[in-house]
């Protein structure tokens, strides 16, 4: 347990290492994504949810521009996963688009949310009945309930998720490789979501209690939601990293 504990800390230590000592390339590389959130924001923004004949033309936009902003997800962490593992850098403004690549990376998330998504409804249903039934705030239930379940779906989505890594750097894997590539390191995986869980659900509750303007609030929320994106791909590269190529986790 201990050895756990040490391994799971060191892979959510290093993860965050990548991002803060590489944040230019980090930012540089997410750029067609904040480009898109504030341009849903916008479009979202148009939408009259007073309205009982919403307008169905902005309403199509929107949907498209969700799609859109999955791809270009996918096409973000398809290249940090590069960058750090191939140390593949582009100089341009805009990263390179790689469609046979983010092509590929996006079937594969597709695949793996999916079993993500089927797997984690039983813990789910079960965790909310037995805390529903023991803990009367429900204040105090959402809470502990959003901890559990980001930390079993983080779980889950990385045992799962080394295939991501693997699309990325066109080395096909299934999810069985990687749920037997992970198995050794199932104890520090535990850790290292546990440790997801928290940091995210923090930062979002510090965004939460702060109070912000609507303004300050909406630019809060979307750099607290890149750094949980980016910590989790982050994770998934270091995994990939120490249990596929055996690289050191110092």
């Amino acid at each position: 347990m201990d050895n756990a504990l040490v391994v799971g800390w060191e892979i959510f230590r290093k993860s965050i290492s990548q991002i803060y000592y590489n944040l230019s390339d980090a930012v540089r590389l997410s750029a067609p994504l904040w480009i898109l959130l504030f341009c849903y924001r916008w479009i979202f923004g148009k939408l009259d949810t007073d309205s009982t004949e919403p307008n169905l033309a902005i309403f199509s936009i929107l949907i498209g521009l969700i799609l859109v902003l999955f791809i270009c997800m996918c096409w973000v962490a398809m290249l940090w996963h590069r960058f750090m593992l191939l140390e593949e850098r582009s100089e341009s403004v805009l990263p390179n688009w790689r469609g046979d690549l983010v092509w590929s990376y996006l079937k594969h998330a597709i695949v793996v949310g999916l079993a993500v998504g089927v797997i984690g409804m039983i813990p789910m249903f079960s965790i909310l009945y037995l805390f529903s039934t023991i803990i009367t705030s429900s204040i105090l239930v959402f809470g502990l309930f959003s901890l559990l379940m980001g930390a079993i779906l983080y779980y889950i989505s990385l045992r799962f998720g080394l295939v991501l890594p693997a699309a990325a750097l066109e080395n096909p894997m299934t999810i069985r490789d990687s749920l037997h590539k992970t198995k050794s390191a199932s104890g520090a995986i535990m850790v290292a979501s546990l440790l997801l869980a928290v940091f995210t659900f923090a930062i979002e509750f510090i965004v939460e209690a702060t109070g912000l303007n609507q303004i300050t609030f909406q630019i809060s929320s979307y750099i607290t939601g890149w750094i949980s994106m980016m910590l989790g791909v982050s994770i998934l590269t270091t995994l990939f990293g120490y249990l596929v190529e055996n690289r050191e986790l110092g």
